[in-house]
């Protein structure tokens, strides 16, 4: 029997345990690829882009500044969050812009 997929649960673990660090983000882009792969909703194909986004931001835990860290702290872990705290706080696209924007204020251009 395949191991069951990943659930929004197993992404909110994540974010309640260890918030985004350089170990977290991988993990929680390993799930979202997983969940994308076998199930094509979108929140888990947006979930993917974020996460592979700060996984490839964040691919040596060494270099990543301060001020970029903390800002992630602030400013887009909280709407992560508020994101996952439930199921159609999840499948909401208005949720899913507000992540955009946390993430883009992150790393303005």
């Amino acid at each position: 029997m395949p191991p069951p997929l990943p659930t929004l649960d197993d992404l909110r673990a994540i974010i309640d345990a260890d918030g985004l660090t350089p170990d977290s983000v991988r993990d929680l882009n390993d799930l979202a690829t997983k969940a994308r792969a076998a199930s094509p909703p979108l929140p888990f194909f947006f979930a993917k882009a974020v996460f592979r986004e700060l996984s490839d931001r964040w691919d040596d835990g060494q270099a990543i500044p301060t001020a970029e860290f903390n800002k992630a702290q602030q400013v887009l872990l909280p709407r992560l969050r508020i994101w996952m705290q439930s199921e159609p706080s999840f499948n909401d696209p208005a949720e899913m812009a507000r992540v955009v924007q946390a993430l883009l204020d992150c790393y303005p251009s």
